[in-house]
């Protein structure tokens, strides 16, 4: 069994909600889907990085720099 905690007081300090924690959610299942496979697909861990490049982009961890 697996047991991880990600870090949701940094990220709702981001301002990151439901909504993104959700999509953060998906992306990670994504992520084990495609390694799951024992071949992962490039294209689509390629889309995931974007993704949550986005993420990141929206939501700055130092928005006044």
């Amino acid at each position: 069994c697996i047991r991880d905690r990600l870090g949701t007081a940094a990220s709702t300090t981001r301002g990151m909600g439901v909504e993104t924690f959700s999509l953060i959610g998906n992306l990670i299942a994504d992520i084990l889907d495609t390694y799951a496979t024992g071949n992962p697909d490039s294209a689509a861990l390629l889309r995931i990085q974007d993704q949550v490049k986005d993420i990141c982009k929206s939501h700055p961890s130092y928005p006044t720099l």
